[in-house]
């Protein structure tokens, strides 16, 4: 996503990709205090990059970082749905950062695939 920092955009990746090792290989989940540690280590990190936590650019960090490291911490069936609606929220940040039409074929076509997610 070219509208946040890259630092978030490769933590993010890393996130679910660690996710998605961990599941295809059967390892056991990290305890909840990584997550709580890593969320607390992304707010410090906001907060020095943009000196409040206010505002367009850091509520979108956060959000972004936030909705990967749910991603990492996902347990439950329930989890799903929940980060469908994040998905949802991910995506209708998008026009807030520019209203270029060049992006309305992928969010419409994200969209599509997280209502046919979420009806699964």
């Amino acid at each position: 996503v070219p509208d946040v920092p890259a630092w978030i955009s490769a933590a993010s990746f890393c996130f679910v990709l660690l996710s998605l090792i961990f599941e295809v290989n059967g390892y056991k989940k990290l305890h909840k205090n990584w997550a709580t540690g890593l969320s607390i280590a992304l707010l410090i990190q906001v907060y020095f990059e943009y000196r409040s936590f206010f505002g367009q650019d850091p509520s979108a960090t956060i959000l972004m970082g936030l909705s990967a490291l749910k991603i990492f911490d996902f347990r439950e069936k329930r989890d799903q749905k929940y980060l469908i609606v994040l998905g949802f929220l991910l995506l209708s940040t998008k026009p807030l950062f520019s209203l270029d039409i060049y992006w309305l074929p992928l969010l419409v076509t994200s969209f599509a695939c997280l209502w046919w997610a979420m009806l699964n």
